[in-house]
């Protein structure tokens, strides 16, 4: 049977993508290496095919493929690298078959798809499917649920772990459409850090996020610091005492290069509301460049140490440096505020700076709240027993971590003296974020793992490949992030998923 296509008689190329290959009795290629979802062409090939589904019903029939896959492969579970010398060895042989195939004719593969009944249709992409892994099958059943909505205006949901089917309150992934959140807290401790607090009904949201496919862009360049924030842009420095600015939209090409620190750059803070990026050194000083001109508009001196972190706030710059000294400046003057004499017992290792509030932690394991509108100590945390090495905070939660892999939960209630939850690492902790109620981690070990919030599971861990050297330090977006390493820079693009719930917070 020839199914329409001129190549039935066999694939003098042994493709394994066109018609022939794919419907001959022994598909080309080895089964034991199924296509990946970091694999740009294999990809891109897959989700064209969908993109020219135009009947309905097709694409209704391909969620239902999708939706009766084995989904306990996408829930959350722990990654694992290859555990045996046959998995080295098809790991080996899949690296071998990326890219294109010789001899391929992707025009002559469109024009026999478009022209094929929605049945020769159907069973071809089934038998594609059959050659994926289960995140680029995940991804395959995002796009066609983000076509059928687009396109359509239908609601096909045959994901389980990434919605809530219309009319049932609750998610097989575990994330419910409606929850109470301070009703479902786990007793306590949770308990008696709101049990005073008045509460009001909001709209927020709770995920499973990071848990889609994912997209890596290398570049080898190391011991840097780094700054993304989500844009097309990205700062980094490093000992050579250069200051390099990145486009990552696209492609990843230097912007440019700035000069002007005697010293190592210690820390970068992209700032581009104010188009700024700004730049910490072992020389001490503080330069603002400007991100249109690539010139320093100004020099901030203060400090007597190497200054190791920044952050900042509307018009307000915060330091933190050797000299166990946290300062305040202001960026339209240029002045550091001398009121706020916000000291520490050690080297600082981390500020952050909101509206009223500054935070800080040190090298002997204190954390810090100061007021500035008081110019005074807020709150002393002293439950870290090693340095401090990074720190978050939103309207409710204060998360901190440190040296020997902790990661605390606090409660804004600042009457609530103790810890919330704790997260445990075997490494050291280098970032940290808490979005959609889940704890997002990047660990000296390497992988980045992600909490429950709620009740402390750690429900995954990434490892974006097998051998990558310790993180240096991780830049956390909505659906992306940048993780630096000690050999290399990975520009990562992962995508979010997860359902809506309303909750209660204070």
């Amino acid at each position: 049977m020839n199914r329409g296509y001129s190549k039935c008689e066999g694939c003098v190329y042994s493709c394994g993508m066109c018609p022939s290959c794919v419907f001959a009795p022994k598909p080309a290629g080895c089964s034991q290496c199924p296509w990946k979802v970091s694999d740009e062409f294999r990809r891109k090939f897959i989700v064209d095919l969908l993109l020219r589904c135009r009947n309905v019903h097709l694409l209704e029939n391909i969620q239902r493929v999708l939706g009766v896959t084995s989904w306990t492969w996408f829930t959350y579970a722990r990654s694992r690298g290859p555990t045996s010398p046959q998995d080295c060895r098809c790991r080996r042989a899949y690296q071998a078959l990326k890219g294109k195939p010789s001899g391929i004719d992707m025009n002559e593969i469109w024009d026999w798809f478009g022209s094929s009944p929605d049945g020769i249709k159907w069973r071809y992409l089934c038998s594609l499917f059959l050659l994926c892994d289960t995140e680029l099958l995940r991804f395959c059943n995002l796009t066609v649920f983000h076509r059928s909505v687009q396109e359509f205006r239908i609601f096909v949901i045959s994901d389980p772990a990434l919605m809530v089917v219309p009319g049932s309150l609750k998610s097989m992934s575990g994330v419910s459409r409606y929850r109470d959140f301070i009703g479902r807290l786990p007793g306590m401790p949770f308990e008696s850090a709101y049990a005073k607090i008045k509460t009001k009904t909001v709209q927020m949201e709770e995920r499973n996020v990071y848990c889609g496919a994912y997209f890596i862009k290398v570049l080898e360049d190391p011991y840097r610091v780094v700054d993304y924030r989500g844009g097309s842009l990205m700062a980094t420095g490093s000992k050579d005492r250069v200051v390099h600015l990145f486009y990552v939209a696209s492609e990843t090409t230097v912007a440019s290069v700035m000069k002007g620190h005697v010293a190592s750059v210690r820390a970068v803070l992209l700032y581009e509301d104010r188009n700024l990026v700004i730049t910490a050194s072992c020389d001490a000083s503080i330069r603002c460049w400007n991100l249109k001109t690539d010139r320093c508009e100004m020099a901030l001196y203060g400090h007597t140490g190497t200054i190791n972190c920044l952050d900042a706030h509307a018009e307000r710059l915060v330091s933190g440096a050797k000299d166990c000294i946290v300062k305040v400046w202001n960026l339209d003057t240029g002045k550091h505020f001398g009121d706020f004499n916000f000291k520490h017992p050690g080297s600082i290792q981390c500020v952050k700076i909101s509206t009223t509030k500054v935070y800080s932690s040190c090298d002997r394991g204190l954390v810090k709240v100061w007021d500035m509108e008081t110019a005074s100590l807020d709150r002393l945390i002293n439950a870290h027993r090693c340095p401090v090495r990074c720190l978050f905070f939103n309207e409710w939660h204060l998360l901190s971590g440190d040296l020997n892999g902790q990661v605390m939960a606090w409660s804004i209630n600042y009457q609530d003296k103790e810890h919330l939850m704790t997260f445990n690492h075997p490494k050291e902790v280098k970032s940290l974020i808490l979005v959609y109620l889940r704890v997002v981690t990047g660990c000296a070990d390497g992988k980045i793992r992600i909490f429950n919030f709620l009740n402390g599971d750690c429900l995954r861990y990434i490892t974006a490949e097998a051998e990558e050297g310790r993180i240096l330090s991780l830049h956390f977006n909505e659906d992306r992030w940048v993780k630096c390493t000690q050999h290399f820079f990975y520009l990562i693009f992962y995508y979010c998923c997860g359902v809506q719930t309303l909750s209660s917070l204070c």
